[in-house]
């Protein structure tokens, strides 16, 4: 009898701690689902929506009715804000400036070091990100320089001729065709490539050669495809890596880093070899030149990092900036009306004689507005998740996020008023994208250039589904054909 009073004792003791594991959730800690052992809560995220794990989040809000969600992902406490007011709080405080490290991470670095900019953090993060910046704006990156311009500017135009002349080289003709449909986003990738790789390196690939552009582009988009902000199943359990490679996706996100990561290298130790001192040929030399006095000192200033940090900043101009403007042009099939009134504004104040430039930016309002279209305790190491997704589909900010509108940036007058715009395409705080104003920029030139230039219309008749996008850390849309029919 003593016997089963005690096993019914010990197996009490035993289903409270289950309990308490899966359920307790300290004082002021904010709501969120239960966690099993070793996963946490990452399975209630796949039985949500196992495609789009955003809206499985926005899911957990809409029940706890709370705009911020705490959940174990493994066995990290992981934060998910989702509202304008809790996605700024996380965004503009310097509390949260940090990054987890994990295989994610570190899978992008041959040798699987920590480095770059995007994803380290503490004085080191600062000084690489401060030395970065302040010696890319030399070469035109984050401000206006007249000479940077003009290279973007005929790089657009290399691309508009391309259009026009139909491909020439195998590498082109899987992208576009002659009769001028072009395969979005991925048609993108060398034209915005080049003009970063000027700053970056002083060089520009060549049509003939871009061929290895093109695969590190599509390694880009394969990071951005596969990979999620929950840093996958394999990091939570690393041996998935070795077990089930290809399963857990690791083989795909390591293939697509190492795309990117060895094109860089390869102009990282083509530099290397032409560096001369006191000749400073673009960004790459002023770190060639820190590594060289750092002299094997712990200052951080290594090659690794040099390499790193290109990849860091390369990989937008690989997949972002082609991923917004193929937003927008896909928009543009539904929205004939709105292509029109760009269309009327740029031969208005640009016409026909030359490309648009960036002084003609500040006139060309419906254009600029096209392209625009809290108090819980938090544990040390958690993962702070604002949702961006959730702040730009937001009704009440937006009232109808739903609709291409891109009046919604305009004041009465119908001049761009930026006070109306609340997004946050580019993050925000410390952390805040450091290409921000790059991206705008080159954006902006090229969609004005190729609407300049071309009508929108769907390739063959056919119109490309508008929600048909796939969901990785960014949303992407599925390849799609436009046609571009010369004005």
């Amino acid at each position: 009898m003593a016997s089963l009073v005690l096993i019914a004792i010990v197996g009490i003791i035993f289903l409270y701690r289950i309990y308490k594991y899966c359920f307790y959730r300290p004082e002021n800690w904010p709501p969120g689902p239960p966690r099993i052992p070793f996963v946490g809560s990452y399975f209630m995220l796949f039985l949500l929506d196992f495609k789009n794990l955003h809206i499985a989040v926005q899911k957990l809000c809409k029940y706890y009715k709370s705009d911020v969600v705490g959940f174990y992902v493994g066995n990290t406490f992981t934060i998910a804000t989702n509202s304008q007011e809790t996605v700024r709080e996380v965004l503009f405080n310097p509390d949260f400036d940090g990054r987890n490290d994990g295989l994610l991470v570190r899978l992008r670095n041959e040798n699987f070091n920590r480095n770059g900019i995007f994803f380290i953090d503490n004085p080191y993060w600062q000084d690489q990100r401060r030395f970065t910046l302040r010696n890319l704006r030399d070469f035109g990156f984050g401000r206006r320089f007249e000479e940077y311009e003009i290279e973007v500017k005929n790089e657009i135009e290399n691309f508009i001729n391309l259009i026009k002349e139909g491909p020439k080289y195998s590498h082109e003709m899987n992208i576009m065709k002659s009769d001028g449909s072009i395969l979005l986003p991925k048609a993108l990738i060398a034209c915005m490539s080049n003009c970063f790789l000027q700053i970056v390196a002083n060089v520009r690939i060549q049509r003939s050669e871009q061929e290895k552009l093109f695969k590190a582009g599509f390694g880009s988009f394969e990071f951005q495809f596969y990979s999620d902000e929950y840093g996958k199943s394999f990091g939570i359990f690393p041996w998935l890596r070795y077990l089930l490679p290809n399963l857990s996706r690791y083989t795909n996100l390591r293939n697509g880093s190492m795309k990117m990561f060895n094109f860089m290298k390869e102009f990282v130790d083509k530099q290397i070899a032409t560096y001369e001192e006191g000749h400073i040929r673009s960004f790459m030399d002023t770190y060639i030149k820190e590594i060289n006095e750092a002299d094997g000192k712990d200052r951080g200033y290594l090659y690794d990092q040099m390499v790193m940090i290109c990849t860091d900043f390369l990989f937008p101009s690989l997949s972002a900036i082609e991923i917004q403007v193929s937003f927008l042009l896909k928009h543009l099939l539904y929205h004939n009306d709105i292509m029109i009134k760009i269309q009327e504004e740029i031969d208005d104040v640009v016409g026909q004689g030359r490309l648009p430039s960036l002084d003609d930016r500040i006139n060309l309002h419906y254009t600029e507005a096209t392209l625009r279209e809290s108090g819980y305790d938090i544990p040390k190491d958690s993962s702070i998740l604002p949702s961006l997704f959730s702040l730009h589909t937001s009704k009440q900010v937006w009232k109808d996020p739903e609709n291409f509108r891109p009046e919604r940036f305009l004041n009465l007058k119908g001049q761009l008023c930026l006070k109306y715009d609340k997004s946050l395409p580019f993050g925000g705080g410390r952390r805040l994208c450091a290409g921000e104003t790059f991206a705008r920029n080159t954006m902006f030139l090229l969609f004005a250039s190729l609407l300049q230039n071309f009508n929108v219309k769907p390739a063959n008749g056919v119109l490309p589904k508008l929600d048909d996008d796939d969901c990785g850390l960014v949303r992407i849309p599925k390849d799609f054909w436009i046609k571009l029919e010369s004005r």
